[in-house]
């Protein structure tokens, strides 16, 4: 068999792959449907909790975020990137900075590197400051080491 038909047909054949996996796939929103979404990827990864032992789940106005109080005094922290969720228990030592920022929304930034920094914006501002009581804020920036 000629090389350059050969080469043609691999390059032709992975192109062809790579096409169909792409519509196969499912578009990749990375939002949350519903709070009880968010309960389920804090409880698949933490196995250890229980669904009776979460709070009130607080959803951002965009659906990418969620953050659930622990009876443990932790806070679940669900977040969407691409077409998966970054699933953590956070300490108020995870946290480096967090404050308010203009009516109803918040940034901050984590201690961890795998999480970037975040500007976040809720439905109102009764819940951007739940998110900021259980996360340790009470309404005032927090810088740590």
């Amino acid at each position: 068999m000629n090389p350059v038909v050969l080469v043609f047909l691999i390059v032709g054949g992975l192109v062809l792959i790579d096409l169909l996996l792409r519509f196969a796939r499912k578009p990749a929103t990375g939002q949350l449907a519903s709070e009880a979404e968010a309960i389920e990827q804090l409880c698949r990864e933490y196995p250890e909790l229980e669904a009776s032992a979460l709070g009130r789940v607080v959803l951002t106005a965009d659906r990418r975020a969620a953050f659930i109080p622990v009876a443990s005094g932790t806070t679940g922290f669900v977040c969407g990137l691409g077409d998966r969720f970054i699933v953590r228990q956070l300490h108020p030592s995870d946290i480096r900075e967090l404050g308010r920022e203009g009516e109803k929304a918040m940034r901050i930034r984590f201690n961890e590197v795998a999480l970037r920094p975040m500007r976040l914006e809720f439905a109102d501002m009764d819940a951007r400051d739940l998110v900021l009581d259980l996360l340790g804020a009470t309404h005032r920036t927090v810088k740590t080491a």
